[in-house]
């Protein structure tokens, strides 16, 4: 008998910070409430409802589960080759379901993602929080401790930025923002733009002067790193010697290969498959976060 054939997933991972509340103060706290019906599953923004599915404890410590989003109209139809096209079967109150399988892991509160364009971007699975838990909900991408630490490191100067950002779909959960990002996003607020570019350094040509930006853009740099960029580029200058980082593509992530069963990835196998990423760069999750500790 054949083996089921091989999809490729990739599993994003993210700290989980939120604003404390006198009902939930902590991850672990807001999804134990919705486990034991204390609060709803389901939460409706960005056009579709989402709800929290098979959510359980994993291990003796931490949750896993999937968002699923929903989609109840303007549906595909289905058909063959030649054939006449039909409605989808569906009964009243049923939709088409998309969805992410996700586990949050309490040391240093990550919670990892499987990636799945169809259904929920991670700052969805934030914003479905903020309306279940009613409290501020960032996810914070995680970048390889090496680039962490080279960008933060005392000494290191900054260059040059240059970043692509999105319109926010819901400002409210940003981050606190510096002058420069909250700039930023005035920009976009003003124009009525759907995004913004910028680029800004210093000329390197003008030698024997000391030419930098200045040192509190690292911190804004970190802050656009949570606006869901879609370029995110510096140059930094370590004694001298120029080098480009990439604070997207040094983002830690883990891609899996997982069986399907049939047309489907089954859930089990996608929990297996974070649980196995999650083993892959555990060492690269400490050393991000012991490179974010004062030496």
């Amino acid at each position: 008998m054949p083996r089921p054939p091989l999809k490729n997933i990739r599993v994003d991972f993210f700290q989980m910070i939120i604003t404390p509340t006198e009902t939930i103060a902590t991850p672990l706290q807001g999804f134990q409430a919705i486990m034991d019906g204390t609060i709803v599953n389901h939460h409706e923004n960005g056009g579709f409802r989402r709800e929290f599915y098979g959510l359980t404890k994993n291990g003796t410590n931490g949750y896993r589960g999937s968002l699923r989003k929903f989609r109840n109209d303007d549906l595909p139809k289905i058909s063959s080759l030649g054939g006449d096209e039909l409605d989808l079967p569906l009964v009243e109150g049923q939709g088409l379901v998309e969805h992410n399988c996700f586990i949050y892991f309490p040391k240093y509160n990550v919670i990892a993602i499987h990636y799945n364009s169809h259904a929920n971007h991670h700052s969805r699975l934030a914003d479905t929080l903020y309306g279940l838990w009613g409290t501020k909900v960032e996810l914070t991408p995680l970048i390889s401790p090496d680039t962490f630490h080279r960008l933060n490191r005392t000494g290191t100067t900054l260059v040059e930025i240059e970043a692509k950002i999105p319109k926010p779909t819901n400002p409210q959960l940003l981050p606190q923002a510096d002058d420069f990002s909250q700039r930023a996003l005035d920009l976009l607020n003003l124009s009525d733009a759907d995004n913004l570019t910028f680029k800004v350094g210093i000329d390197q040509r003008y030698s024997g002067m000391n030419r930098r930006l200045t040192n509190w853009l690292k911190n804004s740099v970190r802050t656009i790193s949570q606006y869901d960029p879609q370029k995110l580029t510096a140059k930094i200058d370590e004694n001298g010697i120029v080098s480009p980082i990439d604070l997207i593509a040094d983002r830690i992530k883990s891609n899996q290969k997982v069986e399907a069963n049939g047309r489907y990835i089954s859930r089990d196998a996608l929990y297996h498959a974070i649980e196995q990423a999650y083993s892959e760069v555990e060492s690269d999750i400490d050393g991000y976060f012991a490179a974010d500790r004062p030496n």
